[in-house]
């Protein structure tokens, strides 16, 4: 039986630390701002989950999720309809290979994704993981609202203030956090923002 070289044992071992060592600063992403959020994105766009698919990823060895969206608006960038996806992460034999902090998507939902570049490995997730991940919900009235459970008012805090929709001004007012913002005030927000962003 040959044995495998020290060279090619080597390689294994650091690709698997370069794999965790991303994933365990996936866990710890600071807080962004609206405009980090806007501008760091490459692609910004509403659509629907329709299939998550797992599988193994030939170059790297590890359980990888492909997530295909509907696309039903784009906001910024360029994109194909439908959209898939490649982020770390999926089922494997004996349950799920979950990395803490990388966005799960649920198919039939609907979001607000704000994504990164594609690498050179194919991979792509939301700007900030989570934070750049906004699940569309219905208000009690029915209405569509976004939400990613942060403090909206915090979130967009450094925008100008004629850029602030009035749904947030009024929330200044209070203490209590703005957790939700009508759906059509947000995406007008990454219009005006994608318009100024570098």
């Amino acid at each position: 039986m040959m044995k495998p070289s020290i060279s090619l044992l080597t390689s294994v071992f650091l690709i698997a630390g370069l794999f965790l060592s991303s994933a365990l600063m996936a866990t710890s992403v600071l807080p962004l701002s609206f405009d980090q959020l806007v501008t760091d994105a490459d692609r910004v766009f509403q659509g629907r989950c329709i299939e998550n698919r797992q599988a193994l990823d030939p170059d790297l060895n590890i359980q990888v999720t492909y997530t295909t969206f509907e696309i039903e608006e784009s906001l910024k960038g360029v994109l194909q309809n439908p959209l898939t996806i490649k982020q770390a992460g999926g089922s494997q034999q004996g349950g799920r290979l979950l990395i803490q902090g990388v966005p799960e998507f649920t198919v039939g939902s609907e979001y607000v994704v704000f994504l990164y570049g594609t690498s050179s490995q194919g991979f792509s997730s939301p700007v900030g993981l989570q934070q750049g991940q906004f699940t569309v919900i219905q208000n009690a009235q029915g209405q569509p609202q976004v939400t990613n459970g942060r403090d909206l008012k915090e979130t967009m805090s450094s925008l100008p203030s004629g850029a602030k929709p009035r749904s947030l001004s009024a929330a200044n007012g209070t203490s209590a956090p703005m957790t939700q913002m009508g759906l059509d005030d947000f995406k007008t927000v990454i219009k005006q923002r994608v318009g100024v962003s570098p």
